[in-house]
């Protein structure tokens, strides 16, 4: 026998095995019948060979497996010892639910059965001594844990995953090789999709437990090619046929108990269950073919038409017997077609949830938002069992306002196309890619590889089957809290090399390692639709501060196999390989820690106040510990890059506190960072809250001095009148109120412009009292050597004032100090207009002097004397200036 091209459709209720051989120049795919035990234990054939694996002891008492429709037959009265749906599980879990005796643990491990059985039976049926060459489809939106699943059960089945090529297939695209291979082989009408011109083509691949839906650009190359572009694959995949079965099943069940008044108790319920989901799959199918008859017949079929539904012995001798009309059973599956959905919803899908998402259109809308506007969609090809279904051609050709392409035969299509696909791979010599095509795969084509013959022994360098795809969601990485970053957009072709994405992340504390976790989908959370799709955990030699920049590159190949290094920037000696495989995902916990972004993200404004308020008062309770983190929570808000989310929560929250709460000085801690993105009238709500602290009233009443400091700090960044509101209240200040007061000094020099006003309010108002380190930093920053000397003339008293205060015997903290300031102010500047003015120099530099008389801290004294004569300081004389602060 020629060589033979064979595929394998691992599909979730059902699996077919295809092959071809060259016979006559012409290749036709044929699907095998396969044997095996039939429900009543003898045997039969058929191309559909359930995905069900039943385990039981043979004579010897060794744990054996059969594979079919027996095994099936099994389901749901031999708990643990009966697997099915196990594609369902593939690359999300890491086990299987079966009895600890049976030595397959994990979904692949059960899946390489089901593939070693189809093609024990393909060999001994087609006379071959081995088939290790072989295609396995897969869905188009399995993602790499799911791809990485399939090959590992390949391999356990025997299949060479080392092959020359790729052995994974999407199925969409395994339909499309189908549909055009009818077409040109005269199966199928040659109109029904032309490819004169190219065209944009969705498939919609609806199974017995996933769904794929998938948008291409489809065209023929000039030497007759298909060629097939990937646009947009859905991400969404849990939803099949079996969902339909369960919600009739459900029904049933209801409708039995009623019957009966009894209730099945919850340990024989899947017993019970399973017999109800064949019922329903059973009753879904004959309403179909009911259907069909009558279309074919001209004749609508009437919402009352029913079908009987009946089981002699369904739970402890109580029969069940009923009948379903048309109607009711379009009513209970309903809620899975997405009536409520049309064309024009495809823009509002990023605002919608978890709870929309449920349905066949769904993924429809999810796949033409990821092609962007103005694609338009040329045909719509069916796949798939429940495509047989009446219900979804009806809905579809409602959404679309065409009918939609249906396959001969929708349970075996994709196994055809992907025997078709690779003979393809062999005939024009495809082998793996390496990254550095990026995608597009440019192949070797001998002379006999092509229509139209280059010369003999020449070969020609030229792009013949294109085989590449792209990513079918977004790829994210977890941040602090709730949040992720795009890492790299849906649509990316793969295999995709990333550049070196620097200077958007850092640390966020210091740390020897940092918790990488990977999320797939559109959104801007962790949450639905988003899912997590790997973690890891890089540890460095050494810890790094907070702050720190860290660097990330990802190569993902194009089964979506992708490889992640993680270094600190500057430091490419750090560098950490990671192959994000997935596997460590089921059994390790949430681990994005350690990585926040760089410059502003979209937060969640009530989620985020949630988490503040939780975490305030788990403060309070450990006695103020946690500031820190309270801290770092309010710096985070304020790099909020939407802060007119903000202002409502905001007010609801100060609304529901005590204006005692440490939650209100958080509140106007928040409206201080995102002032600049509310409004005049929401600053003024905020500020009428804010002033109402200091009325006569609210003095009365014990109020937080960090809530009225934040309070007065909101005040002044949003109030253009403040000084005037601060002049007012320090004047009627209440004698205990000293902390708003040395506040009120801090946020005079650090937010009001006018150097006038900020010199007059300290003459009138400061005294050497006031004096600390925050209000010294302050005043030196702002009107000390290193400033503009133009209006220091404007604190000539205050300076004589504060001098005067250095004639004390005894030396405080507070004076040096203000010796500090002084001399910062005074310095022989020429610039300096204090220095002209005699009558103020003189005198305050005597008492400077009188000071520091005495005073055995030379370098300190050397310090003072320096600064007054704007001379640079040595090593020690700036430990002696700093020391003081740190004393404070």
């Amino acid at each position: 026998m020629s060589e033979m091209y064979t595929a394998i459709d691992l599909g979730t209720t059902n699996s077919v095995i295809a092959y071809a051989n060259i016979v006559r120049d012409k290749m036709k795919p044929v699907v095998l019948n396969l044997e095996r035990k039939n429900d009543t234990g003898s045997t039969s054939r058929a191309p559909l060979l359930p995905s069900v694996v039943f385990y039981y002891k043979n004579q010897e008492g060794k744990i054996v497996t059969d594979v079919g429709d027996y095994a099936k037959s099994r389901y749901g009265t031999r708990a643990g010892y009966v697997c099915k749906s196990v594609k369902s599980l593939m690359g999300v879990s890491d086990q299987v639910n079966l009895a600890d005796e049976i030595p397959d643990k994990t979904p692949a491990d059960v899946s390489a059965r089901i593939l070693s059985y189809m093609i024990n039976v393909a060999k001994k049926r087609l006379f071959q001594e081995e088939i290790r060459d072989v295609v396995i489809t897969v869905p188009a939106s399995f993602d790499s844990d799911q791809c990485q699943a399939t090959i590992d059960a390949a391999k356990k089945a025997g299949i060479n995953v080392e092959n020359m090529h790729e052995i994974l297939l999407y199925e969409p695209k395994a339909v499309i090789y189908d549909f055009m291979r009818m077409q040109e082989d005269g199966e199928i009408p040659s109109d029904l999709l032309s490819l004169d011109t190219e065209k944009n083509v969705m498939v919609f691949d609806l199974g017995g437990g996933t769904l794929d839906v998938t948008l291409h650009r489809v065209s023929s190359t000039p030497e007759g090619l298909i060629d097939i572009r990937d646009l947009a694959i859905s991400r969404y995949t849990l939803l099949g046929g079996d969902n339909f079965d369960e919600l009739l099943a459900e029904d049933m069940l209801k409708r039995f108990q009623e019957m009966y008044e009894i209730v099945v108790p919850t340990k024989r319920r899947e017993e019970v269950m399973c017999k109800l989901r064949k019922l329903a799959e059973e009753l879904k199918v004959k309403i179909s073919m009911a259907y069909d008859d009558a279309d074919m017949s001209g004749v609508q079929l009437p919402d009352d038409y029913s079908e009987e539904v009946m089981d002699i012995n369904l739970y402890d001798a109580y029969s069940f017997e009923t009948t379903y009309t048309k109607a009711e059973m379009e009513s209970i599956i309903a809620p899975l077609m997405g009536y409520t959905y049309k064309m024009e919803d495809v823009g509002r899908i990023q605002k919608m949830d978890e709870r929309d998402v449920n349905n066949i259109i769904y993924p429809i809308l999810d796949v033409l938002d990821k092609a962007g506007k103005g694609v338009k969609i040329d045909a719509v090809i069916l796949n798939g069992g429940m495509t047989k279904c009446y219900l979804i051609r009806q809905r579809l050709k409602e959404f679309f306002g065409f009918e939609p392409l249906a396959t001969s035969d929708p349970d075996l299509a994709v196994a055809r196309g992907a025997v078709y696909y690779h003979y393809c791979l062999h005939k024009y010599h495809v082998q793996r890619i390496g990254e550095e095509n990026n995608g597009n795969r440019t192949l070797t084509a001998t002379a006999e590889s092509v229509n139209n013959p280059a010369p003999e022994n020449r070969e020609t360098k030229i792009p013949v089957f294109h085989t590449g795809t792209i990513l079918n969601d977004s790829i994210n990485l977890g941040l602090r809290n709730e949040y992720v970053s795009l890492l790299i957009p849906a649509g990316t072709e793969l295999p995709y090399r990333s550049e070196e994405i620097r200077d958007c992340y850092k640390l966020d504390k210091t740390t020897d390692a940092i918790g990488i976790e990977l999320y797939l989908g559109r959104g801007t959370t962790k949450n639905l639709p988003n899912r997590r799709i790997a973690t890891r955990v890089v540890k460095f030699q050494n810890p790094y501060p907070a702050n720190t920049p860290i660097s990330f590159q990802i190569y993902i190949n194009s089964m979506r196999m992708m490889t992640m290094e993680a270094w600190i920037t500057d430091r490419p000696k750090t560098k950490t390989i990671m192959e994000m495989d997935m596997t460590s995902l089921k059994t390790t916990a949430r681990s994005a820690r350690g990585i926040s972004a760089i410059g502003k993200m979209k937060l969640n404004a009530k989620s985020e106040l949630n988490g503040l308020k939780l975490l305030a008062e788990k403060n309070e309770r450990l006695g103020f510990k946690l500031n820190g983190e309270v801290k770092k929570a309010l710096e985070a808000i304020g790099q909020a890059s939407n802060p007119e989310d903000f202002f409502e929560p905001c007010m609801d929250l100060i609304n529901s506190c005590n204006q005692a709460d440490l939650m209100v000085g958080y509140v106007y801690a928040i409206g201080t960072l995102l002032r600049d993105g509310w409004t005049q009238s929401q600053k003024r709500t905020i500020l009428q809250r804010a002033k109402q602290h200091f009325n006569p009233y609210a003095t009365a009443i014990k109020q937080s001095s960090y809530v009225l400091r934040n309070a007065l700090e909101m005040i002044a960044v949003m109030d253009p009148n403040f000084v005037d509101f601060y002049v007012d209240y320090i004047t009627k200040m209440p004698g205990e109120a000293e902390y708003q007061k040395l506040a009120i000094f801090q946020f005079m020099l650090r937010y009001e412009k006018d150097d006038a006003k900020v010199a007059n309010f300290f003459e009138r108002f400061f005294r050497m009292s006031d004096m600390n380190k925050w209000v010294a930093n302050l005043m030196i920053q702002r009107y000390g050597r290193g400033a503009e000397k133009e209006h220091q003339q404007k604190f000539a008293k205050f300076v004589k004032n504060l001098s005067a205060g250095l004639r004390t015997k005894e030396r405080e903290l507070v004076q040096d100090y203000a010796v500090l300031v002084i001399a910062e102010l005074c310095s022989r500047n020429k610039e300096n207009p204090l220095q002209n003015d005699k009558y103020t120099i003189k005198p305050v530099w005597q008492a400077v002097k009188t000071y520091l008389a005495g005073d055995e801290r030379t370098d300190f004294v050397s310090a003072v004397e320096k600064i007054w004569n704007d001379e640079e300081l040595n090593e020690r004389e700036i430990q002696a200036t700093s020391a003081i602060f740190k004393e404070g």
